[in-house]
């Protein structure tokens, strides 16, 4: 007899499921697929019948957050605060899931979900004014900026615990940089939503001036 659960018993999603707890406890530097199995009662071979590779799986739980962006309803149709909409959608995913940003910023999207709303964001850009290819630059590059801002807002430093930020100085040099202890000390002006916020803001405004678009009514 053994307890190890079959391969009958389970199933594409539950092993997504399974492996987006593990990866939202201890991130993917710890993750494996042998551990996977543990968790879930089964041969680790049984896992590889789902997902032929870590890489495999990685992107079937990167599918599984993304189904999680909720755009709001109705949807904006003006071309730039569609793509906004997007963006703080992302954002809040990927607050909700710190420790899978790493897989985030350097997995390829697959997710058809994600395809659909890109599709819709560009097509309101191209209503604007931006060529196609325009109008997915400006996506990319937003996301680029928001999963940035997400892996420097709420990703785990690299290395272990984060250290004051004058650190370095020793604590005896902070008379040589006035400016930066001054703005040092209003945290709220360099971290959190509002940092967000405004960079989204002033990123997208950016974009459409250079590629032309029209401004909302």
């Amino acid at each position: 007899m053994t307890n190890s659960r079959s391969r009958a018993s389970l199933s594409r999603d539950l092993v997504v499921t399974a492996a987006l707890h593990a990866l939202d406890r201890e991130g993917p530097e710890k993750f494996t697929m042998r551990r996977l199995g543990r968790a879930l009662g089964a041969d680790p071979m049984a896992v590889y019948h789902y997902f032929p590779s870590k890489a495999e799986l990685f992107d079937g739980v990167l599918d599984s957050v993304y189904e999680q962006i909720a755009l709001p309803d109705p949807f904006p149709e003006q071309g730039t605060e569609a793509l906004m909409a997007l963006a703080e959608a992302v954002y809040e995913v990927g607050r909700a899931h710190p420790r899978i940003l790493p897989i985030m910023a350097t997995r390829p999207i697959g997710s058809l979900a994600v395809f659909r709303q890109i599709e819709a964001v560009a097509t309101r850009l191209v209503a604007a004014g931006a060529r196609p290819s325009e109008a997915l630059v400006m996506v990319n590059v937003t996301m680029f900026f928001t999963v940035g801002t997400l892996l420097a807002e709420v990703g785990e430093p690299v290395g272990g615990a984060e250290r004051d930020a004058m650190g370095a100085t020793g604590g005896n040099d902070r008379a040589e940089f006035p400016t930066l202890v001054r703005a040092l000390a209003a945290r709220d002006t360099f971290v959190g939503r509002d940092v967000f916020a405004t960079g989204l803001g002033a990123l997208i405004e950016g974009l459409s001036e250079r590629f032309g678009l029209a401004r909302a009514s």
